[in-house]
Protein backbone atom coordinates (compact mmCIF):
# COMPACT_ATOMS: atom_id res chain seq x y z
CA UNK A 1 0.00 0.00 0.00
CA UNK A 2 2.65 2.42 0.84
CA UNK A 3 4.76 2.73 -2.01
CA UNK A 4 1.18 2.97 -4.17
CA UNK A 5 1.21 6.25 -2.95
CA UNK A 6 4.44 7.41 -3.86
CA UNK A 7 3.77 7.73 -7.50
CA UNK A 8 1.75 10.59 -9.30
CA UNK A 9 -0.79 9.68 -11.78
CA UNK A 10 0.26 9.52 -15.61
CA UNK A 11 0.06 13.24 -16.85
CA UNK A 12 0.51 14.61 -13.46
CA UNK A 13 3.29 16.32 -13.96
CA UNK A 14 2.52 18.05 -17.46
CA UNK A 15 -1.20 19.22 -15.74
CA UNK A 16 0.87 20.54 -12.91
CA UNK A 17 3.00 22.70 -15.51
CA UNK A 18 -0.54 23.70 -17.57
CA UNK A 19 -1.64 25.21 -14.09
CA UNK A 20 1.52 26.56 -13.38
CA UNK A 21 1.70 28.18 -16.95
CA UNK A 22 -1.96 29.71 -16.69
CA UNK A 23 -4.07 27.12 -18.71
CA UNK A 24 -6.15 26.01 -16.00
CA UNK A 25 -8.29 28.12 -14.81
CA UNK A 26 -9.52 27.86 -11.17
CA UNK A 27 -12.78 28.01 -10.62
CA UNK A 28 -12.70 26.29 -6.69
CA UNK A 29 -9.88 27.62 -4.65
CA UNK A 30 -11.03 24.43 -2.57
CA UNK A 31 -11.10 20.66 -3.98
CA UNK A 32 -12.71 18.63 -1.05
CA UNK A 33 -11.59 14.85 -1.09
CA UNK A 34 -13.78 11.89 0.52
CA UNK A 35 -15.07 8.87 -0.09
CA UNK A 36 -18.73 9.14 -0.14
CA UNK A 37 -20.34 6.29 2.01
CA UNK A 38 -18.24 7.46 4.96
CA UNK A 39 -17.72 11.06 4.63
CA UNK A 40 -20.38 12.28 2.40
CA UNK A 41 -22.21 13.97 5.13
CA UNK A 42 -19.04 15.92 6.66
CA UNK A 43 -17.53 16.81 2.84
CA UNK A 44 -21.08 18.53 2.06
CA UNK A 45 -21.63 20.38 5.40
CA UNK A 46 -17.93 21.88 4.51
CA UNK A 47 -18.81 22.65 1.07
CA UNK A 48 -22.31 24.09 1.87
CA UNK A 49 -19.96 26.50 4.26
CA UNK A 50 -18.30 27.63 1.70
CA UNK A 51 -20.93 28.55 -0.38
CA UNK A 52 -22.39 25.48 -1.93
CA UNK A 53 -22.32 25.71 -5.67
CA UNK A 54 -21.67 28.83 -5.97
CA UNK A 55 -18.78 28.83 -3.59
CA UNK A 56 -15.60 28.24 -3.21
CA UNK A 57 -15.40 24.65 -3.03
CA UNK A 58 -15.17 21.68 -5.91
CA UNK A 59 -17.07 19.18 -4.21
CA UNK A 60 -17.74 15.74 -7.05
CA UNK A 61 -20.86 13.96 -6.57
CA UNK A 62 -20.66 11.26 -9.31
CA UNK A 63 -20.21 7.73 -8.29
CA UNK A 64 -17.40 6.31 -9.97
CA UNK A 65 -17.08 2.56 -10.43
CA UNK A 66 -13.67 0.12 -10.33
CA UNK A 67 -12.64 0.38 -13.88
CA UNK A 68 -14.51 3.89 -14.51
CA UNK A 69 -12.77 6.77 -16.23
CA UNK A 70 -11.15 9.34 -13.83
CA UNK A 71 -12.91 12.77 -15.58
CA UNK A 72 -10.14 15.96 -16.90
CA UNK A 73 -12.39 17.77 -14.78
CA UNK A 74 -12.06 16.52 -11.33
CA UNK A 75 -8.26 16.41 -11.99
CA UNK A 76 -8.18 20.08 -13.40
CA UNK A 77 -10.39 21.09 -10.44
CA UNK A 78 -7.80 19.63 -7.80
CA UNK A 79 -4.66 20.92 -9.56
CA UNK A 80 -6.11 24.47 -9.75
CA UNK A 81 -7.24 24.39 -6.49
CA UNK A 82 -5.36 26.45 -3.77
CA UNK A 83 -6.07 24.11 -1.11
CA UNK A 84 -7.04 20.04 -0.86
CA UNK A 85 -8.79 18.64 2.03
CA UNK A 86 -8.98 15.26 2.33
CA UNK A 87 -11.24 13.54 4.33
CA UNK A 88 -9.38 10.22 5.55
CA UNK A 89 -10.88 7.86 7.08
CA UNK A 90 -11.04 4.06 6.49
CA UNK A 91 -12.97 3.53 3.68
CA UNK A 92 -11.26 6.84 1.79
CA UNK A 93 -7.84 4.68 1.69
CA UNK A 94 -10.02 1.69 -0.30
CA UNK A 95 -11.83 3.60 -2.64
CA UNK A 96 -9.31 4.06 -6.54
CA UNK A 97 -10.42 7.36 -7.04
CA UNK A 98 -9.64 8.69 -3.54
CA UNK A 99 -6.46 7.27 -4.00
CA UNK A 100 -6.05 8.84 -7.16
CA UNK A 101 -7.28 11.96 -6.23
CA UNK A 102 -4.32 11.87 -3.36
CA UNK A 103 -1.28 10.86 -5.36
CA UNK A 104 -2.52 14.51 -7.40
CA UNK A 105 -2.81 15.94 -4.30
CA UNK A 106 0.40 15.05 -3.33
CA UNK A 107 2.43 15.37 -6.59
CA UNK A 108 4.19 18.40 -6.16
CA UNK A 109 5.87 16.74 -3.07
CA UNK A 110 6.73 13.60 -4.96
CA UNK A 111 7.97 15.80 -7.88
CA UNK A 112 9.98 17.46 -5.97
CA UNK A 113 11.28 14.55 -3.17
CA UNK A 114 14.66 13.85 -4.54
CA UNK A 115 16.35 17.80 -4.82
CA UNK A 116 14.51 19.65 -2.72
CA UNK A 117 14.94 21.49 0.72
CA UNK A 118 12.89 20.45 3.75
CA UNK A 119 11.35 23.70 3.38
CA UNK A 120 10.34 23.44 -0.17
CA UNK A 121 9.03 19.95 0.63
CA UNK A 122 6.80 22.08 3.52
CA UNK A 123 5.74 24.15 0.62
CA UNK A 124 4.38 21.41 -1.78
CA UNK A 125 2.37 20.47 0.83
CA UNK A 126 1.05 23.26 2.68
CA UNK A 127 -2.07 22.94 0.39
CA UNK A 128 -3.11 19.38 1.66
CA UNK A 129 -5.58 19.15 5.03
CA UNK A 130 -6.22 16.23 6.21
CA UNK A 131 -9.33 15.90 8.40
CA UNK A 132 -9.71 12.56 10.19
CA UNK A 133 -13.82 12.41 10.46
CA UNK A 134 -13.31 9.84 13.34
CA UNK A 135 -10.61 10.67 15.30
CA UNK A 136 -8.71 8.59 14.42
CA UNK A 137 -5.75 6.68 12.51
CA UNK A 138 -7.04 5.41 9.90
CA UNK A 139 -4.33 2.57 8.63
CA UNK A 140 -3.39 4.39 5.28
CA UNK A 141 -2.82 7.47 6.93
CA UNK A 142 0.15 5.86 8.03
CA UNK A 143 1.74 5.97 4.28
CA UNK A 144 1.62 9.60 3.52
CA UNK A 145 4.60 11.91 3.70
CA UNK A 146 5.95 12.54 7.53
CA UNK A 147 5.21 16.27 6.76
CA UNK A 148 1.72 15.56 5.24
CA UNK A 149 0.67 14.28 8.80
CA UNK A 150 -0.71 17.31 10.49
CA UNK A 151 -3.73 16.11 11.56
CA UNK A 152 -7.14 18.93 11.92
CA UNK A 153 -9.66 16.65 14.00
CA UNK A 154 -13.57 17.71 14.08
Amino acid sequence: MAGSLNLAPAGTAQRCRDFQNGFLPMAHPVFISYARRSSGEHARTLHEMLGGREGHAFLDTSDLDEGSVFSNSIADALLASRVVVIFADDLYFERWYCLRELRMALAPYYLLQDNASQDALKEALKQVVIVLPNKALPPGFLSLPPLACLIHQN
